[in-house]
């Protein structure tokens, strides 16, 4: 049908993907960034027990995945 693209894609749905994917990179950039300084605040917090964040559970792993800026280079943490 003229609504759907290879396989099995809404065209709607691609437009939305393909919006959504514009700002990706910044928006990634930005989380990566949030969600580190969320975890370092937490671990020095009493009520937390355990921080569950590559940067304290596999630091070698989490240092060789990032980049200049600091954020990952889209490659997978193993832990």
């Amino acid at each position: 049908t003229p609504h759907h693209a290879n396989g099995g894609l809404y065209k709607t749905d691609a437009i939305a993907v393909h919006v959504n994917s514009q700002d990706f990179l910044q928006r990634s950039s930005k989380i990566n960034r949030t969600t580190e300084q969320l975890a370092d605040w937490l671990k020095d917090r009493e009520e937390v027990a355990s921080i569950y964040y590559p940067k304290y559970t596999c630091p070698d792993a989490y240092n060789a995945v990032l980049n200049d800026s600091r954020t990952y280079n889209g490659k997978h943490v193993a832990g």
